[in-house]
Parts: structure tokens; sequence; C-alpha cells
């Protein structure tokens, strides 16, 4: 349990701004869509109860795209983990939208004081509310997927050049030691020896100071 829960933090606390990021887009999205209807709700039931209700909607929205969001980043280790597994994201995206639409009723509840009872009297909201969790979670859950992706790959390819560079000084150090292996000391010492008894009589040249 104790590795579990680890894993699961650990898995939450990376790339969480980019998952607040994505959230917070389909939030924006998805109130974005209701903008046909807020002028007929506007008319029939006047700015301030609009203004009550559009809040409270856009606080369980932005609820449940939390939710989809980080169930997604914790039922994975990487990106490419759901991107290759296509039936694997729409069991993750469903159930995820699932608990999103619960919850964000729960709450929508909540902030408008009503009773626990309301929420079985509307069906067709709840079903509404989940189908267009489904789209544009799967929809905005797919490219938060690939940038996930995108990023472990820039990791990794950063990685891969470090690691590159690491190998070209290793092989550089194994090349110059090679190259003093291959040295003979005794060829050295003679070579010195000729050179210096073939210049030993021979005065040495200064060059002339120059005056000013």
């Amino acid at each position: 349990m104790r590795y579990l829960r680890m894993a699961a933090c650990r898995r939450l606390r990376a790339n969480y701004r980019q998952t607040l990021v994505f959230a917070a887009i389909g939030t924006v999205t998805e109130r974005l869509t209701q903008v046909p209807s807020w002028f007929e709700r506007i008319e029939r039931d006047g700015w301030a109860i609009f203004l009550d209700a559009f809040l409270r909607e856009t606080v369980a929205c932005a609820l449940a795209a939390l939710i989809v969001g980080f169930s997604l980043r914790l039922c994975t280790e990487k990106g490419s983990d759901l991107i290759r597994r296509p039936s694997k994201f729409l069991i993750m995206l469903t159930v995820g939208t699932a608990v999103a639409t619960v919850l964000a009723a729960w709450l929508d509840l909540m902030l408008s004081h009503g009773r626990l009872a309301d929420i079985a009297d509307r069906p067709g909201e709840l079903v509404n509310f989940w189908m267009q969790s489904l789209l544009w979670g799967g929809l905005i859950g797919w490219v938060y997927l690939l940038s996930l992706q995108r990023a472990e790959d820039h990791a990794g390819f950063t990685a891969l050049l470090g690691k590159q560079a690491l190998l070209a000084r290793q092989l550089a150090r194994s090349r110059l030691r090679a190259a003093r292996a291959q040295v003979d000391p005794a060829m050295v010492a003679r070579v010195l020896s000729e050179v210096h008894g073939r210049y030993r009589d021979r005065p040495p040249r200064h060059r002339p100071c120059s005056t000013t």
C-alpha cells in the first residue's frame, strides 16, 4: 500500500501544471459551447439567476475537468502508455467522466443549497453533462496525453545528448591513454640523447638586443 501511495503521489506531482492548464482549457471549452443557450436563459431567468447558475456550473465543470485530467495522469506512468492502448484510454475516460459527473452534480447541488434527492430528478441534465464530459474530455484528454508524450520524448532526447557527450569525453580520454601507452620511453630517451649529442658543441644563439 505504501508503494502504491508513493507511486500515485509521484504521478500526480509529475507535470501537474500541465494537467491544470489542460483542465482549464477543457473548462473554458465546455463553457463556450453553451454560449447559444445563455441568451435564452438570461431572457427567461434574468441576470441574477443566470450569473448564479453560471458560476455554479463553471465550478462544477472545473471540478470535472480536474478529476478527468488527474485520473488520466494517475492511470499512466507515461503518456505513451495510454496512446498505444486506446481501449484502456476509453475505459479510463468513461469511468473518470462518470465519477466526475456525479461529483460535479453533488457540488452544484451543495452550492445551490438543494437536496440530495434532487439529483435523481435531473437525469437528462446528468446524461447531457456526462456526454459533454466524454466528448471534450476525450478530445482534450488525448491532446493532453500527446503533450505528455512530447515532453517525455524531449526529456529522453536531452538525456541521450548528455549521455552522448559523456561517452565522447570518455572515448577521447581512452584514445589519449592509448596514445600515451604506445610511446616507448626508451625510444624517447634515445632520441633526446642523440639530439643533445648532436648540438652539444654548438654555441647558443642569442638574439641581439634592439636599442631604441
